[in-house]
C-alpha cells in the first residue's frame, strides 16, 4: 500500500472496470457490433459473431480488424457501436466517493470512444471526476495491447511511467504498460478474453512467432484448394511430417503451435518448462459397456448417451474391440463376447470345408 501513496497519475479502463462486468453492458455493445457486420456484409447474426470474434482475437479489436481488413469506417462503426441505452444502470453512489478521495490526476484509457465515456460515466455519476480520457481515436485508431497508443498516452498527458498505475480488467492490456514501468492492476474476471491465457502471453512474448502463424494460416485458409488437399491428407491416422492440419482445424496462434510441436514428425521446437492443469481424482466414478447390433444403431442412440452427462462417450469398432479382448485386463463380459462378424465368417468356412 505504501507504492500505491506515491501514484501521481491514476489510470483507468473504462469497459467492465469502472462498471461491473457482471451489469452486462458491454454485452449490448457486443451485439451491436455483431448487428453491425451482419448489416454490412449481408450475414445473418451468427456468421457476425465468428467474424466479430475472429477479429478481435487477430487483431486486438474487432474495429482494428474491420478497418484492416475491410477498410470500414472507423466513425461510422464507433457511433453505430456505442449508440445504447444504459438508462437502466444505476449511479455508483461508492465508486464517486472513492474517486473523489483520490487526489492526483486521474484519466481513462480506453479502445472505445469518447462519446462512449461520455455516456458511461455520466449514467455512473462520475462524469467532471477525471483530467481527461484517452480514446481510440487519439491512438489512431490502433488498440490495446499495441505499444503505440500508451506511449501516445504518456506523451498527451504527460505521465511518468513510474508513478503511475494501470489498472485494466483485460489482462494482456496490461503488459506493455508494466514494460514502460507502470504498476499495474488486474480486475480479476471469469471473460475469457481478459484471463492470462496462453495465447495472450504469446502474442505478447514471441510477437514473430505470433504473427508469422497467423499468416501462414492465412496463407492457407486462401487457398480452398489447399485446404481440401490438407484435409483429406490427413483424415487418415498415419501421415507423415509437419502436422499442417493444424493450420486448418485451429484459430488460434498458439492452439496452432502446440498441435505443431506435438503432432509432427520432425524437430520443430523443445518443451523446456510445462505446467499442466490437473483434473480432481474422484472418489467414486463408473464405467460401461453397451453391445449394439451395428454401428447404425450405436450412432443413432449418441443423443441420448449425450444426455447422460457422461464424462466421456467413445464408440468402437468391431476391430477395436477385438484388440481390447487381448488386453490383460479385460473383464470376462468383454473377454467372452463373440461378434456376429466372427460367427457368419465362422459359417462361410464350414460351407466352404463341405463343397471341397
Amino acid at each position: 500500500m505504501k507504492d500505491l501513496t506515491e501514484i501521481k497519475y491514476w489510470i483507468f479502463d473504462l469497459d467492465n472496470t469502472l462498471y461491473s462486468g457482471q451489469t452486462k453492458v458491454f454485452s449490448e455493445v457486443d451485439k451491436k457490433m455483431s448487428s453491425f457486420i451482419s448489416k454490412k456484409f449481408d450475414v445473418d447474426l451468427i456468421k457476425a459473431k465468428e467474424i466479430q470474434k475472429k477479429y478481435f482475437y487477430e487483431y486486438g479489436t474487432t474495429l482494428s480488424g474491420l478497418m484492416n481488413h475491410d477498410n470500414i469506417d472507423p466513425h461510422e462503426f464507433l457511433e453505430f457501436v456505442h449508440d445504447i441505452d444504459i438508462s437502466w444502470l444505476p449511479k455508483d453512489k461508492v465508486l464517486r466517493e472513492e474517486l473523489i478521495k483520490i487526489k492526483e490526476k486521474k484519466i481513462i484509457f480506453t479502445n472505445g470512444s469518447h462519446a462512449h465515456v461520455e455516456n458511461i460515466t455520466k449514467q455512473l455519476g462520475i462524469d467532471g471526476l477525471f483530467d481527461g480520457a484517452f480514446d481510440i481515436t487519439d491512438a489512431d485508431f490502433v488498440p490495446k495491447p499495441h505499444l503505440d497508443p500508451y506511449e501516445k498516452l504518456i506523451k498527451k498527458f504527460n505521465i511518468i511511467p513510474d508513478e503511475s498505475i494501470l489498472i485494466e480488467d483485460i489482462a494482456h492490456n496490461l503488459e506493455q504498460a508494466k514494460n514502460l514501468g507502470m504498476k499495474t492492476c488486474w480486475l480479476e474476471n471469469d471473460e475469457p478474453f481478459a484471463k492470462k491465457d496462453a495465447d495472450d502471453q504469446l502474442r505478447i512474448k514471441e510477437p514473430e512467432i505470433y504473427q508469422g502463424l497467423i499468416s501462414l494460416r492465412k496463407r492457407i485458409i486462401d487457398k480452398p484448394g489447399l485446404v481440401e488437399k490438407i484435409k483429406n491428407a490427413y483424415s487418415i491416422k498415419n501421415t507423415m511430417g509437419y502436422g499442417l492440419n493444424s493450420f486448418v482445424d485451429f484459430e488460434k496462434p498458439v492452439e496452432i503451435l502446440t498441435h505443431l510441436i506435438v503432432g509432427s514428425e520432425g524437430t520443430l521446437a523443445f518443451i523446456a518448462e510445462a505446467t499442466f492443469e490437473t483434473l480432481p481424482l474422484l472418489a467414486k466414478s463408473a464405467t460401461g459397456l453397451l453391445i449394439f447390433e451395428n454401428l447404425t444403431n450405436a450412432t443413432q442412440s449418441l443423443p441420448a448417451l449425450k444426455s447422460t452427462d457422461a464424462a466421456l462417450i467413445e464408440l468402437l469398432d468391431i476391430s477395436s474391440l477385438k484388440v481390447a479382448q487381448k488386453e490383460h485386463m479385460a473383464d470376462s463380459v468383454l473377454a467372452n463376447l463373440e461378434f456376429k462378424e466372427d460367427f457368419l465368417n465362422k459359417l462361410k468356412i464350414i460351407s466352404e470345408l463341405q463343397e471341397k
